[in-house]
């Protein structure tokens, strides 16, 4: 359709002129098209009738005259049939104007928006009604620059200068700004403007349409006064509090957040919280984030984190799932506490009762193991006692054997008791001897020497209990009753077996002179079983070695003295090689 065409249409469906009259197709087409044809006719039929190609139609008196109008007429009717159509056109546009722009004002009238229109000089020519019932003004009142009047004064400049600068870009703008309703209320509104341009191209101003959001903005302005209400609550709490996406993205933390772990929010919020948490517990946090879901909201756990100085503390978190509207999982929430201190409490009793229970233990075999002591202590006594009833021994030399016995076990239970667990055998050695340099007459002398060896409680007490009655039967018949003897006391590993070797050697000075003297000394004064004084004693350290210590002792008797070699046979912690001398003392 031509512009002739949907002006026509726009003609006959258009609404009365300012005049009263009603424009129809059929008058536009009429003055504009049909008057400028039949002048145009006319003139060229006068015309030529004028200049004789038509004599019939006026005559042939005068002809050189007629000649010279018919030309005229014949140039002047095109021209005024040109300035007709010219005139015509440009009535005919002013009063489609009006009526387009009355057209545009009615359909304007019925938006519920404010619509207005301006100039390319900026001036504001149209605002429909919906602007003049708001402020309750009149349209001349607004039009200019007047619409300002109604924008508040804190808005005003803004507004101009964003308005004023759009025009120079000539591009599209937004305002946001408060206008005054016609009861003195302002309310807010957003206001959208584009440029405008005509047929030819030209720039012919702004169309722009106001819109209340005031409602919208209130909504607005509760949800952030309930947000800054909820952050203050928030902010405030002691707790620990984080927001983070299911691929463990940080997307909220409050400020005690940010005090334990001493950041702000800005190093953390965007970032995954993953190494915030050591490696070993971060199993724990995949397990939470897996099971949170619509069937278990909500999960407490508790895991280790790393703070800012790089120290380990642990917390107690309360993790919550957050969904949308289909029930998906779009970020969880959590809440934490230090429990640090009260971990620590709980491990310090675990701890403590680890220890009483182990104490308890101890003490429970301690006591098994004293008793059990107390019992072969008993059994080694009376078996001492019926052991010298069999023999020739007086009652005081019974219980001179029973006194040294108990004084044995004695040092045996001071020394476990003090190592908790066995008796150094070089310590028990010298407190047996100690005993006896009370007892002895003369400068005698009694060494050992061996590896540092720890004896179980059993063989400890039977060690004792030997080496008593060699130190005894020693100070009665053998080098410790002589003002010159010596006893040496040797120990080493076995060259084959468990266990350890001992070797008593007695040295009496006189005998080993008259040893010299006698050719075969091996013939004189040896032999392979005790002399009567002795007998019962050393019986007693074959028992005991065989009995007790799954051994055995064998003894004999150079010039020089006693020779006792006694045998260990139970598995003992030993050393690789032999220890230097370890102590001697008088006896």
């Amino acid at each position: 359709m031509g512009r002739g065409a949907r002006m026509a249409a726009a003609l006959g469906s258009s609404s009365n002129t300012s005049t009263g009259a009603r424009p129809t197709a059929g008058s536009w087409f009429m003055c504009l098209y049909v008057g400028p044809a039949v002048l145009t006719l006319a003139s060229l039929i006068l015309g030529l009738a004028m200049v004789g190609v038509l004599p019939w139609l006026l005559g042939s008196e005068d002809p050189g005259s007629r000649r010279a109008a018919g030309f005229a007429v014949l140039a002047l009717g095109p021209v005024l049939s040109m300035l007709w159509v010219w005139t015509q056109r440009r009535r005919w546009s002013r009063i489609f104007d009006r009526l387009f722009q009355e057209r545009f004002a009615a359909h304007a009238d019925l938006l519920p928006a404010m619509l207005w229109t301006v100039r390319p000089d900026s001036m504001c020519d149209f605002l429909n009604s919906a602007w003049l019932e708001y402020c309750g003004r009149d349209m001349n009142s607004q039009l200019g620059h007047g619409w300002l009047d109604i924008v508040h004064p804190d808005d005003r400049l803004a507004s101009r200068g964003t308005f004023l600068g759009a025009f120079e870009l000539r591009r599209p703008f937004r305002l946001y700004y408060r206008l005054r309703r016609s009861d003195g209320v302002y309310r807010r509104f957003v206001a959208s403007a584009t440029p405008t341009y005509g047929s030819d191209g030209s720039f012919s101003g702004y169309l722009g349409v106001s819109i209340d959001i005031e409602e919208q903005a209130s909504a607005v302005d509760m949800f952030r006064a309930s947000e800054e209400r909820y952050r203050g609550i928030v902010e405030d709490q002691t707790e620990l509090i984080c927001r983070w996406t299911p691929d463990g993205v940080i997307t909220f933390v409050n400020e005690a957040y940010c005090r334990a772990f001493g950041r702000d929010s800005a190093q953390l919020i965007g970032r995954e919280f993953a190494p915030l948490i050591p490696e070993e517990d971060r199993q724990i946090m995949i397990d939470v984030a897996a099971r949170l879901g619509p069937k278990e909201p909500l999960i407490v756990s508790e895991h280790r984190v790393i703070v800012a100085d790089g120290s380990v503390r642990w917390h107690r978190w309360t993790d919550r799932a957050l969904f949308d509207g289909q029930g998906n999982v779009v970020e969880y929430q959590g809440v934490g506490v230090d429990i640090t201190e009260s971990k620590l409490a709980e491990l310090s009793v675990k701890q403590a009762n680890e220890r009483l229970a182990s104490l308890l233990k101890r003490e429970a075999d301690l006591r098994r193991e004293l008793n059990h002591r107390v019992r072969n202590n008993l059994a080694s006594l009376l078996g001492l006692v019926e052991l010298y009833s069999k023999s020739s021994a007086t009652v005081p030399e019974l219980a001179e054997a029973i006194r040294g016995k108990v004084a044995a076990m004695r040092e045996v239970h001071e020394l476990i008791s003090a190592t908790s667990g066995g008796a150094d055998l070089a310590s028990l050695v010298s407190r047996l001897a100690g005993s006896f340099a009370k007892m002895g007459q003369g400068p005698s002398r009694v060494t050992w020497e061996g590896p540092t060896v720890l004896l179980p409680p059993e063989v400890a007490t039977a060690t004792a209990m030997i080496v008593q009655e060699l130190l005894m039967n020693s100070l009665k018949h053998g080098a410790l009753a002589d003002a010159s003897g010596q006893v040496a006391l040797e120990w080493a590993p076995p060259a084959e077996g468990p266990g350890l070797s001992l070797v008593w050697r007695e040295r009496i000075p006189s005998r080993m002179a008259f040893a010299d003297l006698v050719p075969d000394p091996s013939r004189v004064g040896m032999s392979d079983t005790p002399p009567q004084h002795g007998g019962a004693g050393l019986s007693l350290v074959r028992g005991l070695a065989s009995f007790e210590l799954r051994g055995d002792a064998s003894f004999s008797f150079e010039p020089a003295g006693l020779v006792c070699r006694i045998r260990i046979g139970v598995p003992l912690d030993l050393p690789q090689a032999p220890s230097k001398p370890t102590g001697q003392t008088r006896a």
